[in-house]
């Protein structure tokens, strides 16, 4: 079984409800996912397995990287999952910062993003400090 698989199989068990470890299953396979849809690298039958799960988005509804990044936020945010872990959820900057910005869209989200800031504001790495300092702007 390969990496990418593993992943797409992962993040769909975090998608599905079922799951008492949906937030540390979508740390581990959201950058992983994320970056194999984005180079279009997923079999056919692991982006199957990844897009079913997926909600259907905005405007942007046929690019099941909006749509994964939606489907996520929306998940931690309605399930109230792990604050912390939202925060870490990738260590990629640019990806984190899309995750923030989607979340802060509504006001639920702020209200999240709250306490994903509250939860990395003392963090011990600079990058999930100013995680946090961008939060603080983004929820004002």
């Amino acid at each position: 079984m390969d990496e990418d698989f593993l992943a797409a199989f992962l993040m769909a068990r975090a998608l599905g409800r079922r799951s008492r470890s949906q937030a540390w299953l979508f740390g581990f396979s959201y950058t992983k996912v994320y970056r194999s849809l984005e180079m279009s690298r997923l079999s056919a039958e692991a982006e199957r397995l990844v897009s079913s799960r997926l909600g259907w988005g905005g405007w942007f509804g046929w690019d099941n990287c909006s749509r994964l990044r939606e489907t996520v936020v929306d998940a931690f945010i309605d399930r109230h999952l792990d604050p912390e872990t939202f925060g870490r959820l990738t260590d990629d900057g640019a990806l984190a910062i899309s995750l923030i910005d989607e979340a802060a869209r509504s006001g639920r989200g702020r209200r999240y993003l709250a306490e994903v800031r509250l939860a990395l504001k003392d963090a011990e790495e600079d990058s999930f400090r100013a995680r946090a300092d961008y939060i603080a702007g983004k929820i004002k």
